[in-house]
């Protein structure tokens, strides 16, 4: 009887350590599990992040062709009216004429397939005819070089020009005739000129550049054009007559036109464009701008000066990267936070949690069912 006595505790213990092993050993490969799990989870973020990065170095270089196709294509503007302006060239005394006896407005079309340029004057001003034939020529030349770039991007370019004297003139396209929304501002020459060349000033004062210098642009934050009522972004560049300007080129371009060229489709964060001022441009996302979180950048995370080069921070579950547009003086900042982060890597981490949920599933099944046989 003693000898059984014993014998039974013997068991009784070796099945006590089996246990124990057995659901030690459980525990310890749950503990694994989660641990590896979680290195899965961060791995899959910080991966995110990395192509997070990725992506706007590419968009930033989008942007900047767009920007450098932009400036060139002003430029080049700039350039030939120069040129033109320079030849002293002459115009039909005709055309001259019937420029005074039309309320000082003429329609410039050197390109049948393309929209005409319109070409204004304030009467007021005395105005040579060998000034005025002038202007003319240059309309033609501007309108040719307008319809180029027009063809190289693939859509009208929109814009107008204005003596720094405020005498003429032009829009390109010209308004049609029969648009209801013209404003009344268009039936007086002078103060549509005065609308047209608000806030260019300074750049109606520009110096003219060393020779070997790049010639001066100024992009200028958005505004309303006081003709179509469209909120556009300027884009200007002075010509130049015996050192100084004569004549302003403006392009406009529309805030879709500036962000167009972003991948946004691929990410859930937002895209914004900032002034040298501090001023929000434009803002780009897949779905509809989280405007608290813009908000948020704009407060505090926007720093007043950015140098040269891609600059990445971190404050109050706002991920940001930023880097200068060339010489604009804006910022190009891509902001996601963790709610992004979240978005865009649930698939994987879901997936990844499934599999170790599902492992962990069995294998605790498994250890009971051995326990209990």
């Amino acid at each position: 009887m003693p000898q059984t006595t014993h014998h039974d505790s013997d068991l009784s213990q070796l099945r006590r350590y089996q246990r124990l092993l057995l659901y030690g050993g459980g525990i310890a490969i749950s503990i694994v599990a989660a641990i590896a799990l979680a290195l899965e989870i961060i791995a899959t973020v910080r991966l995110h992040i990395v192509s997070e990065r990725q992506a706007y170095q590419v968009d930033h270089s989008l942007i900047m062709n767009e920007i450098r196709a932009s400036e060139a294509s002003i430029r080049n503007g700039a350039i030939s009216a120069e040129l033109v302006w320079n030849e002293r060239p002459t115009t039909d005394p005709a055309v001259i004429a019937h420029f005074r006896t039309h309320q000082y407005q003429i329609l410039v079309q050197p390109v049948p397939t393309m929209r005409p340029h319109l070409l204004f004057g304030v009467s007021t001003r005395l105005i040579s005819d060998r000034e005025l034939g002038q202007y003319l020529a240059l309309a033609q030349q501007l309108a040719r070089s307008s319809a180029i770039a027009s063809l190289q991007r693939g859509a009208q370019l929109t814009g107008y020009y204005f003596s720094v004297d405020s005498a003429v003139a032009g829009l390109f396209p010209a308004p049609l005739p029969d648009d209801p929304d013209l404003p009344p501002a268009l039936e007086n020459n002078a103060r549509m000129i005065d609308l047209l060349r608000d806030g260019l000033d300074e750049a109606a004062q520009e110096p003219q550049p060393v020779p070997g210098q790049l010639r001066p642009l100024r992009w200028l934050p958005p505004a309303i054009n006081p003709l179509t009522g469209r909120t556009v972004v300027r884009l200007a560049a002075p010509a130049y007559s015996d050192g100084k300007p004569f004549i302003v080129l403006v392009a406009e371009y529309d805030l879709d036109d500036l962000t167009a060229p972003l991948t946004v489709d691929r990410f859930d964060g937002t895209f914004l464009m900032i002034s040298q001022e501090r001023q929000l441009i434009t803002s780009s996302a897949q779905h509809a701008p989280d405007h608290s979180l813009v908000d948020q950048v704009m407060r505090s995370l926007v720093p007043r000066t950015v140098a040269d080069g891609q600059r990445e921070a971190y404050k109050d579950g706002i991920f940001t990267i930023s880097d200068r547009l060339g010489d604009t003086g804006w910022i190009l900042l891509y902001a996601f936070s963790w709610r992004d982060i979240a978005n865009g890597t649930h698939l994987q981490i879901g997936a990844a949690a499934g599999t170790t949920g599902f492992v962990l599933i069995a294998l605790w099944i498994f250890i009971i069912v051995f326990d209990r046989h």
